[in-house]
């Protein structure tokens, strides 16, 4: 049974058509002149007559004094399998210097292994990371482990630790 859509087909056309007459942009013509929006106000204007702020909301500069003998604070030492070395990391608080040099010092027995890094200047202290000695160089035991700071201004040891090499 077929139902028949005919009186229904131009009042559908009709309204295909309004809908995409709606859809068109108005034309506008190029010599009109566009309204510009008024300027707003945003608080009284400044009073040229007033002298300019002597005094102005920072911190004051902070002063770090070199120090003789400082603790380095070690922050990580153990053994990396996967990187197959001896890692460590640590920091000299109080001083901010990058001028200095970082070196643990692994000890075992009458043997002494070191690795070096530069020192890099934080905001409040000296870090040593990245310090590494491979496990080519070691022999398996435990080793004691001294990261020391030392630059032309400060110096810095840690306590040891001990790290045990498989």
């Amino acid at each position: 049974m077929r139902k028949k859509w005919r009186g229904a087909t131009p009042a559908l056309v009709v309204m295909a058509a309004i809908s995409v007459s709606a859809c068109t942009a108005p034309e506008i013509d190029s010599n009109e002149a566009v309204p510009s929006a008024s300027q707003g106000v945003y608080g009284s204007p400044a009073n040229p007559d007033r002298p300019e702020p002597a005094d102005v909301a920072t911190d004051p500069p902070v002063v770090v004094a070199p120090t003789t003998e400082g603790v380095v604070r070690m922050t990580y030492v153990g053994w990396n399998a996967a990187a197959g070395a001896v890692e460590a990391a640590g920091f000299l608080p109080g001083v901010v210097e990058s001028d200095g040099t970082c070196l643990l010092t692994l000890t075992n027995g009458e043997s002494s292994i070191t690795a070096s890094v530069a020192g890099t200047a934080d905001a409040s202290s000296t870090s040593c990371g990245g310090l590494a000695v491979p496990g080519a160089s070691v022999s398996p035991g435990t080793w004691e482990a001294v990261v020391t700071y030392e630059s032309s201004a400060s110096r810095g040891t840690s306590e040891a630790t001990q790290v045990v090499i498989p």
